[in-house]
């Protein structure tokens, strides 16, 4: 709001700023508070010169925030409602649909808080946002009122052939050139049979801008004519094109016209002999402009760093530390079978030297993994090895026992491959809006399955069982029937798991508020652990990027969720899949236009 004072008193002049770009506030002067300005619009008959005061108040936007925008249309999930066509609600185990879930959502046991959790799912083309020039897919808001966003490649760019009323003014022309006003481009063709050499050339001032160009043409049928097409921007040669013996001219390039004095010009060239059959060319241009395009599929979507769009999310050391956004100490799995009628303990005892087996046994199983790979039921070692499926191991030194191992394990000191790339990708790209982004929860979830599906627990670990963690646990692909099966939880149970900058509700490890969406997520907005699904989260065929969420650790590969083709799987941490970044507006970012589709995206300014 703007008031404008006379010697500290209102004399009743105001205005308020609507949202809209086309609003100057009832002046062409710049405001400020405490600058003395005269008015140049409709209050200019005042014919006075007075300070103004700026007042921050809260405004009512056009469209409001993103938080407002999809509480607006949220429906509960666990209710019957118009595409969904269960009376218990959603079912997340299975995939979304226009019977299952396609729309905005609020999450059932969210509803009475102050900012209850709402999450686009399924098949929809309304969530399409842009912000700091880039595109992004809105995904569900945050318990703050925040809106996590994923990446979603950059803002496109389309070519679009010139038509002749924008080549700008013809220089030159030796008259061999016509427009073709069909195709769009400049015809040459040589009619005249000229021993030795022949040229035709044109040239003119294209309007400021970056071009493309497209060249084809046929070379006359002669084993000793050479042609060449040359491209030139103030005499300096850009790129050139050659033919010879009747074979096609054909290339692409592009150039920058820099300045409106700029002439560009064409030289089609041949020498030596020449045969009565013609030579011709055809050139066309192309203008590269900026459009709010964001319908970005398949590697579009992912970042891009040195080329390369593919990264392992971390390398292999053969350990379950490496399913660690971050990561600890690094116990690595061995193989080898115990000398046989080795004993095994159910636990162990350590005298500060060496340990000793609890309760001895002369087979390993479901409750004795640790031995000393001794005969003698009570020999001791300075090493213990513990067994976790079946003749794999990790030895354990110090005391530890494997409790300890998996808490060093996931102590946050080492950077996976996959943060280290979002971060030197946000660095470059995303640093100067930090202000803009909450500093939310990112849950790397390694918190273990229950029952026997845990076979690193000493007691009751099945030796037979990899380890599944939380998100696997709560997928349709869990064999336990208990309540939390086909259940996505946006809950991260150990702190040390929940990563954030500075909030001390997290574990306050990340250096810049990103990371990437968990499997929770990508359940909620449609997708489904084996099974292919049209949500807006499916990027195209022959795609795959990882998300937040350890899958699993098998008997010697450590494993991770990630998006295949439409479906969430897992494989090892250090296959090379895609990265698509997930950053969280700050609650009540304002919308200063767009509608959330691809032509017209929501923009965030």
């Amino acid at each position: 709001t703007i008031k404008a004072y006379l010697d500290d008193s209102l004399i009743g002049i105001s205005d308020t700023y609507d949202g809209t770009e086309s609003d100057n506030m009832g002046t062409t002067n710049a405001w400020a508070e405490g600058k003395t300005i005269f008015t140049t619009t409709e209050w200019s008959n005042l014919h006075l010169s007075f300070k103004v005061k700026v007042e921050a108040n809260e405004g009512i936007w056009v469209n409001g925030s993103l938080e407002e925008i999809m509480r607006k249309d949220a429906v509960m999930d666990n209710i019957s409602s118009e595409h969904v066509s269960a009376s218990t609600g959603i079912d997340f185990g299975a995939i979304s649909s226009s019977t299952n879930g396609q729309g905005v959502y609020m999450r059932a046991g969210t509803e009475n808080t102050a900012y209850p959790i709402l999450y686009y799912r399924g098949d929809v083309s309304d969530n399409n946002v842009l912000f700091n020039n880039k595109c992004w897919k809105a995904v569900r808001t945050t318990d703050t009122g925040g809106v996590k966003l994923v990446y979603n490649g950059e803002l496109s760019h389309n070519k679009r052939v010139l038509e002749r009323s924008e080549y700008g003014e013809l220089v030159t022309n030796t008259g061999n050139y016509t427009f073709d006003t069909t195709n769009n481009s400049w015809n040459a063709t040589m009619t005249e049979s000229v021993e030795f050499r022949y040229s035709i050339e044109m040239s003119f001032n294209l309007p400021v801008g970056n071009y493309n160009f497209e060249i084809s043409g046929t070379t006359p049928l002669h084993q000793f004519s050479d042609v060449t097409l040359e491209v030139n921007v103030n005499n300096d040669l850009i790129d050139e094109f050659y033919g010879i013996n009747g074979n096609p001219i054909n290339g692409y390039g592009s150039i920058n016209v820099s300045a409106s004095t700029d002439i560009v010009s064409l030289k089609f060239y041949g020498e030596g002999c020449t045969s009565s059959k013609p030579s011709n060319v055809s050139i066309k241009f192309l203008k590269e402009e900026e459009s709010l395009g964001c319908d970005n599929k398949r590697l579009d979507t992912y970042i891009n760093i040195s080329e390369t769009n593919l990264f392992r999310f971390n390398m292999p050391t053969y350990s379950p530390a490496n399913v660690g956004y971050m990561y600890g100490d690094v116990y690595t799995s061995n193989l080898e079978e115990t000398t046989p009628d080795a004993y095994y303990g159910s636990g162990f005892t350590y005298d500060g030297t060496n340990y000793t087996l609890v309760d001895p046994v002369t087979t390993k199983n479901n409750t004795h993994h640790y031995t000393c790979n001794l005969t003698t039921a009570d020999g001791t070692c300075a090493t213990i090895r513990y067994y976790y499926y079946g003749d794999h191991y990790v030895n354990l030194t110090g005391g530890e026992g494997i409790e300890r191992a998996m808490e060093k394990m996931q102590t946050n000191t080492n950077d996976s491959n996959a943060k280290t790339q979002i971060d030197s990708w946000y660095a470059s790209n995303m640093n100067t809006v930090t202000n803009k982004l909450e500093d939310t929860i990112w849950c790397n979830d390694r918190s273990v399955g229950n029952g026997n599906n845990n076979g690193w627990i000493a007691n009751g670990g099945d030796l037979n069982t990899y380890l599944y963690y939380g998100a696997t646990q709560r997928s349709n692909y869990a064999s336990n029937t208990s309540t939390v099966k086909n259940q996505p939880s946006l809950a991260c149970t150990n702190k040390n798991d929940s990563f954030t900058v500075s909030n001390g509700a997290g574990n306050q490890k990340l250096q810049y508020p990103v990371a990437l969406l968990t499997e929770d997520e990508m359940v909620l907005a449609g997708g489904l652990v084996g099974s292919s699904s049209t949500f807006y989260l499916n990027n195209g065929s022959s795609t795959h990027y990882w998300s937040l969420s350890p899958a699993y650790f098998d008997f010697e590969h450590a494993g991770g969720h990630y998006v295949v083709n439409g479906r969430i799987d897992s494989d090892n941490v250090y296959a090379t899949r895609g990265l698509r970044p997930s950053v969280s507006l700050k609650p009540g970012t304002p919308v200063v236009r767009g509608d959330g589709t691809v032509t017209n995206p929501y923009v965030i300014s």
